[in-house]
């Protein structure tokens, strides 16, 4: 070798080792992209574009890539879709157009049109194209199988230049496969047979062949060239089909690397494509990936292994290539890989610069490091020991240590470690090299009580050990050396116990505090004191779940929650809250003001000064899966987790403030693309590429549409965040889920919007730059101007047309209105005139019970005939007026909506026959004839028997109202199955051959309040209510009315009831209150019999009855009525009474309903509720009707209802039939009393009062004080009241109640024969035997020792 050359190798080797500090040797991860469908994997060349897009050419086709999305371009020419086939090449012009070349010629793709042509000429017509690059004067090289050609940016062609065997020059070869421009515009071409240098200046063509002497090989393949320095052109770097060419422009020497098997050298000599990344040199070979690092002066190979995900996808790489973001892409058979080239401070499985590389994928879960720089790891596969002064790594398995699973490794100040695992405890001991195991042992105090320990501490006195389930355990050395371990759990009746027995973390603090974190919250150990604290972080929450613990150098606690993180200091608790920091926090860790956090694999940087918070990218640290954060001598940071590990200073870390801007990247309509110039609904959507798109018109059809975007961080789009805003849609910025790069919106209105994005770089920051595009979308058709025109034209004519017609129709409408008010103001009449009669007729109630009831008192005592006959005709008025007074006010209730039918089973013709039966006296006195015609023997139906009475009664009061003496009324009841139409239903007629009724006035018969003018034969005028009130209770019965007349030829009223219940309106089952009605009917009937046998006793004041009504002429008169029998006191009030009630304690009460302060209904509540004067009767007088207010009142507890008007016999009926009442009652419970008194069945409040009476005198029966006022005291009543009530429920006086319950016992005593006379007697509390003998025979018949 001659001396010169020797001098070149030298040169080039030790250009070769100029560069940057790198991270080759560290372990590397690469990404596979999956390819769209009908995209071939193998891919064969890519770039990245001006704009930042990468492109993509396989064999079958071209793929744009934007970092979210790997989408096909279609090749698209004069608007005919074709395909490119298979693609060689690819390259952007100053233009920004794309030139592919393919086996089969050369296209230009414009990105702005997304369209295709093929440069069709002469020279490229079909010709293999093999490799295409970009002039410095932006001229088009264009190598291909035949030559080399140059074209300008337009496609016309310029020149060529080709071998020429026979001439001598030219190029060495027509296959030419790469190039390279130099700075001084020398092209070297590199073809099939060795390397060209095109001066095209000097006009001339140097060639090189670049083999080694031991080279077999014909040819000299040249695959790449690229320059070994950016700012230099004297050495490139030649890819050859025999390896790795170092060449001298300047000299023409050069070098070679080849493989060699066994050493660390190239993997494979073919070297398809050269990338230099500053010191790195990376290079794709026909097997694998190779990297010469010029720093270590030594070759890395990665090859495919399918064990390994993240290894490259093929070990044919076609191109290698790194772009402006420092990722490196691989063209291979097998896709697309790419790799984040990492900063070379990031230090990957490795503690030191110069530590080896822990290889492999460990899953670490706790470190500690030594004073002397090695460094202990806990992982999942073992104990790992970094030896710092050998640069190597030690691993530790069982049988040494109980179990492969490390949770946590700690060394003690004595150089001891201990080793936590699933197992139980490890030690070991640095000098002695010794391993001990502590297994869990639940019968020995002192030995572990779990092996699940996984947390590990040391304070100044102690080791502390954290478990997942069993608490805290503490150890320390007895005096013989060995360890003694003591617990601490969870004792929920102990406050001196943590809050858990699943620890998650302990740490001592400076002053030998011991911190426990565990699933429910903190906990502080004293042991100076032994207090146990158990304490509460987070204010308002119910997980008080707290992860991971920390203490910095001011001895500051820091708490990493689920709610966020907190921090107190250690001598005064009082927990503060990082309010930046809300998220997840699973580790956490401090130095000066800087904090770092662990959150969902995710680290975190927090500035405590300016408050700023930063997402360190885990493809920055080479980690996915981040777990923990510890800090190591000088400050260093430790990250780690099921991946490995990494380390670094935070202060190496350059954060890039700069923010990406943001590229559309696609848009479609109803999931529909759109591109430039395809039609769509007879349009186009679009005339260029969406990322050149300023503005978008849409269809209102087309309301609905997704805009894709990207700011092409191509190893970072998960770390990326996007704002948008819908201008006039969206009321604030809105923020994309994570990994969404697009925003969708349905259904817009039609209108102008401006949709603004904005992208965050790596570490989550914005800036208030964005991208912006407007967005219109036209109303529909009927929404159009055009539309709006011809709307408000067609709005013109109508309201020409709607004026004429309103004009019109004003006149008949004010008519109505005219005739509604009339009809309005006659509603409010006869509303205003029913109001009127039903105020009066409550009103006459009281007085007609005031003329009723003297007159039929005066009746009774059988006056001479004159006085009689004017009796008699007061009567008859008297109860016509009660029945005018009771039809107003059913009128009134049907007009509330409260009434209903109150119906029972009954024999519909009996009911007819007496109720004509009624008319018969008037019949015969005027002379007419009344028939009644019916075939039914008897018929059982179901109808309201006093309404159907009133409707009966009705009709024949105007048949004979209208009919003259002499004349006939006939009466039929036909059943309506034995007819030709076979009705379900009971049809009855009243016909009548009087005046009649003209055809005019038949359309408002049944009208309230409307009165016929014609010929009235019985001298009574009528109200106009009784047809009205006939048809409502027909209607209410489901049947129908109708009337057939003619003048002066009479009339017929028929109506028709329904056999079937169930067609009628609003009805109840009420056969016992019917029946009990019609008991009061016969009752008021025969009260002036009944008054005559009254036979009670007539001494002053053996009865007395309170009267308590308002009305001074009604109370007057009931007094007078009742106190020729009675014992009567009065009051004027509900109040009144009712304090007299628990005064006097009368027998029964006498109270109208309706009076001021206090009504009858709330004073006979009260009188039921109190204790005193619940067992006396009460009797309620009231002017209201039916069966509701029957009800309320029975409901209310009054024992009697009686309505007005009514007579005086009648009320001294029923005062007769309660006072009877209340003397059964009085001897059932003197019955009762004669049995044991524990027998008493206490049902009510007399009853419970007897039973508390009784209880009291068995409990003091032996105290012969026991008397009246020493058992009213005790019982909470006045002497009188007692006294009273015992009387009114047992009939005899107290003492002698007192006296029989004595006598009864002492018989029971004496019956069981244990006992004597004289025991007995003062047992029962008497204390004088004479009168105990005698008041025992007096009651018994024998002496108590006749009885015994």
């Amino acid at each position: 070798m001659s001396k010169g050359k020797k001098c070149f190798y030298i040169v080039s080797l030790g250009l070769l080792l100029i560069g940057f500090l790198s991270k080759a040797n560290e372990n590397v991860r690469f990404e596979h992209l999956a390819l769209p469908p009908g995209i071939n994997s193998t891919v064969k060349c890519l770039i990245e574009d001006s704009e930042g897009f990468m492109w993509f050419g396989t064999s079958n086709g071209l793929a744009m890539y934007d970092a979210y999305y790997l989408r096909q371009v279609d090749l698209v020419s004069d608007g005919i879709p074709g395909a490119f086939g298979s693609i060689n090449a690819l390259a952007e012009d100053k233009m920004q157009q794309i030139w592919i070349g393919t086996e089969n010629g050369v296209f230009i793709y414009n990105k702005t049109t997304e369209t295709s042509k093929r440069i069709d000429d002469e020279y490229l017509r079909g010709v293999q194209c093999r490799t295409i690059h970009i002039g410095l004067n932006d001229e088009i090289f264009i190598g291909t199988a035949a030559g080399f050609f140059i074209y300008d940016h337009e496609g016309r062609y310029q020149e060529r230049y080709l071998h020429q065997a026979e001439m001598g020059s030219g190029l060495s070869h027509n296959m030419v496969r790469c190039f390279y421009e130099d700075k001084d515009q020398r092209i070297w071409i590199g073809t099939f047979d060795g390397l060209n240098c095109l001066d095209r200046k000097k006009k001339e063509v140097k060639k090189y062949r670049l083999q080694p002497e031991s080279s077999l090989k014909n040819n000299n393949l040249i695959l790449s060239i690229q320059p070994r320095y950016q700012d230099s052109d004297s050495i490139l770097l030649v890819g050859t089909e025999t390896g790795l060419c170092v060449f001298n422009t300047v000299t023409g020497e050069y070098s070679n690397f080849r493989h060699v098997k066994g050493k660390k050298s190239l993997s494979n000599d073919v070297i398809k494509s050269i990338c230099v990344d500053g010191a790195n040199v990376w290079m794709g070979t026909d097997l694998g990936l190779n990297l010469f690092n010029t720093i270590e002066e030594r070759f890395y190979n990665y090859f495919h292994d399918y064990r390994n995900t993240f290894s490259i996808a093929n070990n044919v790489i076609h191109q290698v290539f790194v772009d402006r973001q420092k990722n490196l892409w691989l063209a291979t058979d097998n896709g697309i890989d790419k790799m984040y080239l990492r900063s070379s401070k990031v230090l990957l499985n490795r503690f030191y610069e110069s530590s080896k590389v822990l290889e492999g994928e460990l899953n670490v879960t706790g470190l500690c490091g030594t004073r002397n720089g090695d460094v202990w790891l806990a992982t999942r596969e073992g104990l790992i020991q970094y030896n710092k002064e050998h640069n190597e790594y030690q691993k530790y398995l069982p049988p040494k240590l109980l179990h492969n699973k490390i949770s946590d490794v700690l060394c003690d100040n004595n150089g001891m470690f201990w080793i936590s695992t699933p197992g139980g405890l490890n030690t070991y001991n640095s000098h002695t090299a010794d391993f001990k195991s502590y297994e869990a042992d639940v019968y020995n105090d002192y030995a572990l009580k779990t092996n699940y320990i996984h947390v590990l501490a040391q304070s100044s006195s102690a080791i502390w050990i954290g478990s997942y389930d069993k608490g805290l355990h503490k150890v320390v050395k007895d005096g013989k050396g060995q360890l003694k371990f003591h617990n601490f759990r969870h004792e929920s009746d102990n406050r001196n116990s943590i809050n858990s027995d699943r620890v998650t973390d302990v740490i001592a603090d400076q002053k030998d505090n011991i911190w426990i974190s565990t699933s429910k919250g903190l906990n502080k150990i004293d042991e100076l004191r032994g207090v146990v604290e158990r304490l509460k972080v987070i204010p308002n929450a119910n997980n008080q779940y707290v992860g991971d613990l920390f203490i910095d150098k001011s001895n500051t606690l820091w708490i990493a929650t689920y709610h966020g993180l907190f921090y107190t200091d250690t001598d005064e608790v009082r927990f503060k809250r990082v309010e930046e920091i809300t998220f997840d926090i699973q580790s956490v860790a401090v130095v000066g003001s800087g904090v770092y956090l662990i959150s969902n694999n995710v680290f975190y940087f927090f500035d405590l000064s300016s408050r700023e918070l930063l997402r360190i990218p885990n493809a920055d640290l080479g980690l996915r899966s981040i777990l923990n954060v510890e800090i190591l001598e000088d400050d260093k940071l430790v990250l780690y987790g099921k991946e490995g590990f990494v380390t670094f200073n935070m202060n190496d870390v350059e954060i890039d403030t700069n923010i990406p801007k943001v590229n559309w990247t696609n848009f479609s309509i109803l999931s529909e693309d759109i591109k430039p110039f395809r039609m769509r609904d007879d349009r186009y959507v679009i005339n260029r590429r969406i990322n050149e798109m300023e503005n978008i018109e849409l269809k209102y059809s087309e309301n609905t549409f997704r805009l894709d975007f990207s700011s092409l961080q191509y190893s970072h789009g998960k770390d990326c965040s996007y704002m948008f805003l819908l201008d006039g849609y969206d009321k604030e910025w809105r923020t994309t889920l994570p990994n969404q790069a697009y925003v969708s919106y349905t259904q817009v209105r039609p209108g102008k919007y401006t949709l603004k994005v904005k992208a965050s770089n790596k570490y989550g920051l914005f800036n208030d730059e964005w991208r912006e595009i407007a967005i219109r979308i036209k109303p529909p058709l009927y929404l159009s101007l055009w539309a709006i025109i011809f709307y408000v034209v067609v709005l013109v004519m109508l309201f020409v047309i709607s004026r004429k017609l309103l004009i019109a129709r004003e006149k008949a409408n004010s008519d109505i209105r005219f005739q509604t008010m009339q009809r309005q103001k006659s509603e409010e009449l006869v509303e205003i005139k029913t109001r009127f009669f039903t105020n009066i007729s409550h009103e006459l109630k009281t007085p007609l019970t005031l003329i009723s009831s003297p007159v039929d008192d005066l009746l009774a005592s059988e006056p001479d005939e004159p006085i009689k006959s004017s009796l008699m005709l007061v009567k008859r008025n008297t109860d016509r007026l009660k029945n005018l007074v009771n039809q107003i006010l059913d009128i009134r209730k049907i007009e509330r909506g409260g009434e209903k039918l109150s119906v029972q089973e009954y024999d519909i013709i009996r009911f007819c026959d007496r109720v004509i039966g009624q008319f018969k006296e008037e019949a015969e006195r005027r002379n007419m004839l009344l028939q009644y015609n019916t075939s039914e023997s008897s018929l059982m139906m179901w109808f309201d028997m006093e309404k159907l009475e009133k409707v009966l009664v009705n009709l024949l009061s105007n048949a004979f109202k209208f009919t003259p003496d002499g004349g006939f009324i006939r009466i039929e009841v036909k059943d309506a199955r034995k007819l030709a139409g076979k009705l379900n239903e009971v049809q009855i007629a009243i016909t009548d051959d009087g005046c009649g009724i003209s055809k005019h006035a038949q359309s408002d018969v049944f009208d309230r309040f409307n009165t016929q003018a014609s010929p009235n034969y019985s001298n009574q005028q009528g109200t106009g209510i009784g047809l009205s009130l006939v048809k409502e209770y027909v209607t209410m019965h489901g049947g129908q009315i109708k009337l057939e007349s003619e003048p002066d030829s009479g009339s017929c009223f028929s109506f028709s009831i329904p056999l079937d219940r169930n067609k009628f309106d609003k009805y109840e089952e009420q056969i016992e209150l019917i029946e009990a009605e019609a008991e009061e009917v016969e009752a008021k009937q025969n009260a002036s019999e009944e008054i005559a046998k009254v036979n009670l006793e007539q001494e002053s004041g053996k009865i007395l009855i309170l009267v308590v009504e308002d009305d001074n002429d009604m109370r007057e008169y009931i007094i007078s009525g009742l106190k020729k029998h009675y014992k009567v006191i009065s009051a004027e009030n509900g109040v009144q009474g009712q304090k007299l009630a628990v005064k006097e304690v009368p027998d029964i009460i006498i109270s109208d309903w309706m009076m001021p302060q206090m009504n009858g209904i709330e004073l006979c509540n009260k009188v039921k509720n109190d204790l005193r004067t619940c067992h006396i009767p009460l009797i309620l007088l009231t002017a209201k009707g039916g069966l509701e207010s029957k009800t309320e009142g029975i409901e209310t507890g009054a024992d009697d209802y009686i309505q007005k008007p009514f007579s005086m016999a009648y009320l001294q009926v029923r005062i007769k039939n309660l006072w009877q009442q209340r003397e059964r009652l009085k001897k059932v419970y003197q019955k009762q009393t004669n049995l044991e008194p524990s027998e008493v069945t206490v049902t009510s409040l007399d009853e419970k009062f007897l039973s508390d009476l009784m209880n009291l005198l068995e409990k003091d029966m032996d105290n012969p004080e026991l008397n009246v006022k020493t058992m009213s005291e005790m019982m909470g009543m006045s002497h009188t009241n007692l006294y009273r009530k015992i009387k009114a429920l047992t009939g005899q006086t107290a003492t002698e109640f007192i006296r029989t319950i004595r006598l009864k016992r002492a018989a029971q005593l004496l019956k069981a024969g244990q006992l004597n006379v004289s025991e007995v007697m003062y047992m029962v509390g008497f204390s004088h035997r004479s009168y105990f003998t005698q008041s025992f025979k007096a009651m018994y018949g024998v002496s108590p020792k006749e009885y015994k």
